[in-house]
């Protein structure tokens, strides 16, 4: 990063431009942060992405009381983030903003539980989403044309019978047993 600090609005206004030359519908937007903003306005960015049916999700990761941001080598814990004084950068939730953030485009908010970060509530409403899109009924009519092929084949078969210039093994046995 080439400035410390979170631009939420601004990675909102990224995640819009990837969709503007798609065609899909149900356009949707996973927000993960800790909710703190240093650089610009998210909510201006939501707008805009409800101004295009892009729909924002947000999931809460943290505490409100805050937590110093650990930074891992080798999957263990090496120290924590620290700003360019050396301070140790601590990060707070802020789960008003994001819930603002998922309310402006029809979303909704989900706070990290550990492990599974929120992610199932949002997943379940995304496959809500999909589903909607994806019950349509359409009706169909189709013209029957097999009979063509029928009348064909019983040309055909009469046709082997009136040119076969010798009888069939079957017909001589018939005969045998008559």
């Amino acid at each position: 990063m080439e400035v410390q600090g979170t631009a939420m609005g601004a990675a909102i206004e990224r995640a819009i431009a990837a969709f503007e030359e798609t065609a899909l519908k149900n356009n949707v937007i996973v927000l993960i942060s800790d909710g703190e903003n240093h650089a610009d306005d998210p909510i201006d960015a939501a707008a805009l992405a409800a101004g295009k049916g892009i729909v924002i999700h947000s999931i809460g990761i943290g505490t409100r009381e805050g937590a110093p941001i650990p930074v891992y080598e080798n999957n263990r814990l090496a120290e924590f983030h620290r700003d360019r004084q050396g301070n140790t950068v601590v990060s707070r939730l802020d789960d008003v903003i994001l819930s603002e953030i998922a309310e402006a485009t029809g979303g909704i908010y989900s706070a990290s539980t550990g492990a599974g970060l929120g992610v199932s509530v949002v997943v379940g409403q995304m496959q809500a989403m999909e589903h909607a899109t994806l019950e349509h009924v359409t009706f169909a009519e189709y013209q029957s044309r097999f009979y063509v092929f029928l009348a064909l084949g019983l040309f055909l078969l009469l046709v082997e019978l009136l040119i076969a210039d010798r009888k069939s093994k079957w017909l001589r046995i018939e005969k045998l047993f008559s």
